[in-house]
């Protein structure tokens, strides 16, 4: 990878490729045994950092939500049979700064260890950059390639200051935010150390502590919470189950073994959240906002389960063939006031028997969160015994059975359950402010820093500002 040839272009033969093209370039086998210098990785270690795999050993370096700044380390091996001393460079965009050693020392046959810090918080968030790291030894060269996309991690940060532009003896009040966007509470540091041409008013500082020319604060962050899911006996609209075929609406066409259909349907609510689509599957459970063909389960779930399907309503979820008997329908019911959605699956078989079970999903569409299952007849415990009844939230982190498997309570024809959940919390935010004088005249950036035991490196926010004179 470190010989393997750059000159390498897109498809209509003229325009140089992207390192997401290439990645280190075409291989070039009159050089691959010459190099020098070998990265070399366990496959234990790949599987171990598979979700942080620019942590690996290996000659190159990507970083999918790179915070603002990171530092990794990389190995080689001397393979020359001599001692040597390889000279290190980069080249990067401007707006990235990518700091490796001078030069690294390797015994024959022994290795050497350095770091590489990248530092980028005035790339865009969403953007991505490309750099290079060239060893070179003699007239030998090697070639590590850099790529990475600028990201919020887990704990995002923002910062503002104003006014941005102010006079020598002026004031300008900054605003620093820090948002846990994950589940789980997260330990933080923050640290902002004003430029010289800003001088702190320590007076003014709330929520951290006055730090020199500058702010810190050091805490636990509460993370957000998901939303809950609850199934429990209640109500339906309609006070039982209510055939859609009683209403001359017509069964969905090519729904067969294993299947799902999509819908685009009038708002709902579920968890907090609105939703305009919803996925029918064969095997008696729907999929909140859609779902595709790896939603489509004949083994049942114990809810909740972080593996597809999730988002999932389940009045009924066993191993149904519709093909061998049954129909499946879905259409909207009104009483003159409010309206439903409803999701039918009336005498659908069983794929091991000839055991039928009808029930619904009924789904309010009235601005307000509504949703409850009605059973129709019913002839069994599910297919060979296996059926879960319950719901589970988008993250397939939260969710109730009120039956699976034999344990719980077992629906029968004219039972009615209501699925009610608790929406979403966010995570918790810590705003921090102070003002500042404007001392010196100049251009000057101003860069808040977090760190955090959730996410590897320096989460970073600047503010480019100006102070003038009269």
């Amino acid at each position: 990878m470190t010989s393997a040839s750059r000159g390498v272009v897109k498809e209509d033969g003229v325009t140089p490729a992207t390192l997401f093209d290439v990645g280190s370039g075409r291989i070039d086998l009159n050089k691959a045994g010459s190099v020098g210098l070998t990265f070399d990785e366990t496959a234990a270690n790949y599987l171990v950092l598979r979700a942080e795999l620019w942590n690996a050993n290996y000659p190159s370096l990507y970083h999918p939500a790179m915070p603002g700044q990171i530092t990794v380390q990389r190995t080689v091996r001397n393979e020359t049979g001599a001692d040597g001393v390889w000279l290190l460079s980069v080249a990067a965009p401007a707006d990235v700064s990518i700091a490796v050693p001078g030069q690294i020392f390797a015994p024959a046959g022994g290795s050497a260890t350095f770091s590489i810090t990248i530092k980028a918080p005035n790339v865009p968030l969403g953007e991505t950059r490309h750099a290079l790291i060239r060893l070179r030894q003699g007239n030998t060269q090697m070639h590590f390639p850099v790529t990475f996309v600028r990201r919020q991690p887990d704990i995002a940060l923002t910062k503002t200051c104003e006014p941005m532009a102010l006079l020598r003896g002026a004031q300008t009040t900054c605003t620093i935010t820090a948002t846990n966007t994950s589940l789980a509470t997260a330990n933080v540091v923050i640290n902002d150390s004003l430029p010289s041409a800003l001088t702190l008013i320590p007076t003014s500082v709330v929520g951290a502590s006055p730090s020199g020319n500058g702010v810190a604060f050091s805490g636990a962050l509460a993370g957000a919470q998901p939303p809950d899911v609850m199934v429990a006996p209640g109500p339906s609209p309609a006070g039982g189950y209510l055939p859609l075929s009683l209403f001359g609406i017509a069964p969905i066409s090519g729904v067969g073994d294993e299947s799902i259909v999509n819908f685009n349907v009038p708002a709902f609510l579920y968890g907090g959240q609105a939703y305009t689509r919803i996925g029918m599957t064969s095997n008696g459970y729907a999929v909140v906002g859609g779902g595709t063909a790896a939603d489509v389960q004949f083994v049942n779930q114990v809810l909740p389960d972080p593996a597809r399907p999730n988002n999932v309503l389940a009045p009924f979820w066993t191993d149904l063939n519709p093909a061998a008997g049954g129909a499946l329908r879905i259409g909207i019911l009104t009483d003159g006031v409010n309206r439903w959605l409803v999701l039918d699956w009336e005498a659908v078989r069983e794929y091991s028997s000839a055991r039928a079970n009808s029930f619904q999903i009924w789904i309010g569409v009235n601005g307000v969160e509504d949703i409850s299952y009605a059973y129709g007849p019913l002839q069994g415990n599910g297919d060979l015994g296996f059926l879960t009844v319950g719901a589970e939230n988008l993250f397939g982190n939260r969710g109730d059975n009120y039956y699976v498997d034999g344990v719980g309570t077992l629906p029968v024809e004219g039972a009615e359950l209501v699925v009610s959940t608790t929406p979403a919390t966010p995570g918790e935010t810590r705003v921090i402010s102070f003002s500042a004088v404007g001392s010196r005249k100049g251009a000057w950036q101003n860069c808040a820093s977090l760190s955090s035991d959730s996410f590897q490196g320096l989460n970073l926010a600047c503010v480019d500002g100006q102070v003038a004179t009269r």
